[in-house]
């Protein structure tokens, strides 16, 4: 399964995809390389809906 991330390494954001047969392997290989997981989802369309359900949640006004 493919898996598209964002986390901390080394005090700079950073990014990527993952080839992984599980969630949690594909966390434990990041962690392993010193990557602190901030999310992480099986696609990018995934976590583009994650960020517009967040400004909903998070401010008093709609965004246009």
């Amino acid at each position: 399964m493919k898996f598209v991330w964002k986390g901390l390494k080394s005090n700079a954001f950073v990014s990527g995809t993952l080839e992984s047969p599980s969630k949690e392997e594909a966390i434990f290989s990041l962690k392993n390389e010193g990557v602190i997981v901030t999310e992480i989802s099986t696609n990018s369309q995934e976590v583009k809906e994650f960020k517009e359900k967040k400004w909903y949640i998070l401010s008093p006004f709609t965004k246009d």
